[in-house]
């Protein structure tokens, strides 16, 4: 846990972004939220 970096840009429902439930860093084992789903679109630019 805690080894990858994830960056990008949300193109599209931010909303459903901002009701993501924030982790306490202090119990990481706590209960969660499921993510379902990941849609990744990779752009490149040169």
């Amino acid at each position: 846990t805690g080894l990858h970096t994830i960056f990008g840009e949300v193109t599209q429902g931010i909303e459903i972004v901002d009701n993501i439930e924030l982790r306490d860093p202090a119990n990481p084992t706590g209960p969660g939220q499921l993510i379902e789903s990941v849609t990744i679109i990779e752009t490149i630019v040169e």
